[in-house]
Formats: structure tokens, C-alpha cells, sequence
């Protein structure tokens, strides 16, 4: 099962690459058997059924962080190394970042230890060794990744179609 999943990310993740698409069609398909079987597990999930092949991953506690959240945090810390080197004007980044991620300063510096320093070559590698460039992507970047991440962490709502689904 854990080769099928790692297959089908590769497969999604490749498919978006804008390398895959010429004259708006893609050099690589998704393969059809795979397409349907994704539709039908996206089906039974958003009906509040766990696909069989997926049992044995429920967890108790909390659920890890998404992807998307991770990335986010990675632009957090970002915005923080920058802003400490001067690079970012703002004298009390530690507080920006909590704020508009909606945690604590702790949480924040529990990123910034827990983020490995090879983000700055590989969150946005097309910035690597320009400093002035990375900066200008990590400003306009953070205030959408902090939106997602605070959206990321919020339930969903009573009346979002994803808790309707579930009922």
C-alpha cells in the first residue's frame, strides 16, 4: 500500500509541474484505473468513510500538520531569519509571525529550532545566494501563508460542505 500511495503522490505532484504541460495539454496523463480510484476514495471520504486501504493509518491525537502547512511554516521562519538579519525591516518579527500565524511567540521559536537552515535552498531555490530576492518572495508569500495556516488550524465550520458531507 505505502508504494501505491508514494505512486499516486509522485504521479499528482509530477502532473502539476508546469514542465508536464505543453499548449495546455499534459506531456504525462494520469493514468485513467488510478484517476478513478482517487475519485472514488475522495467519494467515500467526503461521505465520512475511511477507504479500507487507508484503516490502518488513523492515529490518536491530533493529526500531523498538512503539507501546505509545513511550507507555511518554512515562510514563517523565513521572514523571521530574514527580519533578524536585516534584510526584512521589522524589529520585532518574532511577534509579526505569531500574530498573523494566530500562535504563540514560543511557537514560533519552536519553529524556528525545529526548521532545518537548508530552507533557504530549498523553500524557493530559484532565490538561492540572492538575499534580496528571496526577501521580496517571502514578504509577498507570508501574509497568504499565514492566512493558510490559520485557516488550516481552524475546524471546519457547521455549515462548510465538507462537515455536511460527513453527516
Amino acid at each position: 500500500m505505502l508504494r501505491l500511495r508514494l505512486s499516486a503522490l509522485l504521479v499528482l505532484n509530477g502532473y502539476c509541474r508546469k514542465d508536464n504541460w505543453n499548449d495546455g495539454r499534459p506531456i504525462i496523463p494520469i493514468p485513467p484505473g488510478m484517476a478513478l480510484d482517487l475519485a472514488e476514495d475522495i467519494d467515500s471520504v467526503l461521505g465520512g468513510h475511511i477507504p479500507s486501504w487507508m484503516l490502518h493509518m488513523q492515529r490518536r491525537g491530533a493529526p500531523k500538520r498538512y503539507p501546505a502547512m509545513e511550507r507555511d511554516i518554512e515562510t514563517a521562519v523565513l521572514y523571521h531569519t530574514l527580519s533578524g538579519r536585516g534584510i526584512i525591516e521589522d524589529r520585532n518579527p518574532t511577534k509579526t509571525v505569531a500574530g498573523k500565524f494566530g500562535v504563540s511567540r514560543r511557537a514560533v521559536q519552536q519553529w524556528i529550532d525545529q526548521i532545518p537552515q537548508s530552507i533557504f535552498r530549498t523553500r524557493f531555490p530559484d532565490c538561492v545566494g540572492d538575499d534580496t530576492a528571496l526577501a521580496i518572495r517571502v514578504k509577498a508569500e507570508f501574509p497568504m501563508a499565514a492566512d493558510r495556516y490559520a485557516a488550516h488550524r481552524q475546524p471546519p465550520s457547521a455549515d462548510s460542505r465538507w462537515s455536511q458531507s460527513a453527516k
